[in-house]
């Protein structure tokens, strides 16, 4: 199944992405991340909600592939029980989660750049260990 997630991985196409060059992409990104930061007014607003609604948009991808993945790797008996925890853990972690950014957002208010630094190569160590993690994971194929 993990090889059939196309989110993060190569996709050959012929896009107008697909045919620029990677450096264009990368110099794309860093003037998005100094405008995000450091332009004002509405093109900030802007460039951030764009980001968010980005973000929003892989969220949901992600959390579509996660459940599909839980419930191929669960045996049948036990999907209710297993997808109720999964739920639990989730939604009883996001008051913790809203409670650290909003203490982070107030101690670093001068500097707010630093906690979304922080938030994005602590997502990226989480997503390279997940994928670790879920390489070691048997098929469902491989299983029967």
């Amino acid at each position: 199944m993990l090889k059939d997630i196309t989110l993060g991985q190569y996709f050959p196409g012929n896009s107008v992405i697909h045919r620029l060059d990677p450096r264009t992409k990368l110099i794309v990104l860093v003037v998005y991340m100094v405008t995000l930061f450091v332009a004002s007014g509405w093109v900030s607003y802007g460039v951030l909600l764009a980001s968010v609604l980005g973000c929003m948009a892989g969220a949901t991808l992600f959390n579509i592939s996660a459940q599909t993945f839980i419930q191929q790797q669960t045996p049948d008996h036990l999907i209710g029980k297993v997808m109720s925890f999964v739920s639990v853990i989730a939604v009883c972690t996001l008051p913790i989660g809203q409670a650290m950014y909003g203490f982070l957002f107030e101690a670093f208010k001068e500097r707010i750049f630093l906690v979304v630094l922080f938030a994005a190569v602590m997502g990226l160590v989480i997503a390279l260990a997940v994928r670790h993690i879920l390489r070691r994971v048997p098929s469902p194929q491989a299983m029967d």
